[in-house]
């Protein structure tokens, strides 16, 4: 069963964008964080959400486990933006990156 159609998605993700460029650009502009930091840093919110998803599968486990997702997702598009906007791409930011989303995206 398809919950959420296309346009769902592309508002979803177009929030996501938004939201994600406002966190890279306060990064670039005021802080030394590199992107591979981001990713690292997201990796590690994305810990707590699976131990509060297999904790005890109550409503505010799930709810607290939702946020951290929401969180992870974010900091994963933020992650690539501070790359692009210093221009600091790397093969090993690429592969850092791909690791850690296997974990979450499977």
């Amino acid at each position: 069963m398809n919950y959420f159609d296309m346009k769902d998605k592309e508002y979803l993700t177009s929030l996501v964008d938004i939201i994600s460029l406002a966190i890279a650009k306060f990064i670039v502009a005021k802080t030394k964080i590199t992107a591979n930091q981001v990713t690292i840093f997201g990796f590690v919110v994305f810990i707590p959400c699976v131990l509060l998803a297999l904790a005890r599968g109550e409503y505010l486990y799930n709810l607290v486990a939702l946020f951290f997702i929401g969180c992870y997702v974010v900091l994963d598009y933020v992650d690539g933006k501070v790359a692009r906007m210093r221009n600091m791409a790397s093969k090993y930011g690429a592969w850092l990156d791909a690791s850690t989303d296997m974990f979450f995206y499977g």
